[in-house]
């Protein structure tokens, strides 16, 4: 019986380390790592596609800045007290309407593909140059589109250019002046 035990033991043990490689590979299966995601225009364009959904997302409260703010709204009992903040230019950053996520995101999207492009470039033979510039241009326009919303209504804000591309990034940047913001 200790013979048996013992051969066992010698035949699983090789089979138990060697099949702890795959266990500790970390790729997610079902979506894309960076190394991964960067290797064509396809991407670039993909990538650009995304930035003016994200932007097409804020039209129900680009809306309601420029209405609650341009007093186009009258106060009735329908209002919320988020929406009255707005009315009385008490924009707080407790208020659920002064969230500027959605505005970073979309910066975020161009601040990539104005990383990636030229990268891509270098061994995508089918992407032209022209293409590239294109492409560097309409994310430069939707990042400039989304910063002058930004300081149109909360004038200071920080003035992101790099991506975020790891959980390492310093998110809590300093304000900027809308001067700046605007020159850029």
């Amino acid at each position: 019986m200790r013979t048996i035990q013992k051969i066992v033991l010698f035949i699983l043990i090789p089979v138990m380390v060697s099949s702890c490689e795959d266990w500790l590979n970390l790729i997610p299966p079902d979506g894309l790592v960076r190394d991964e995601y960067w290797q064509s225009k396809e991407d670039i364009q993909a990538s650009l596609m995304g930035a003016y959904q994200a932007f097409a997302q804020l039209d129900a409260i680009l809306f309601l800045y420029g209405e609650l703010r341009g007093d186009m709204i009258t106060y009735d009992a329908n209002l919320t007290d988020e929406y009255l903040k707005i009315i009385n230019g008490n924009i707080v950053p407790t208020n659920p309407l002064s969230d500027w996520s959605a505005f970073y995101t979309v910066i975020n999207y161009c601040n990539s593909i104005l990383k990636y492009a030229p990268i891509i470039r270098e061994f995508d033979q089918t992407f032209s140059e022209h293409k590239q510039k294109g492409f560097e241009a309409e994310a430069i326009f939707l990042r400039s589109l989304a910063y002058f919303y930004l300081v149109r209504t909360f004038r200071d804000v920080p003035l992101v250019l790099n991506s975020s591309e790891s959980d390492n990034t310093y998110f809590y940047l300093p304000a900027s002046s809308s001067e700046k913001i605007l020159t850029q």
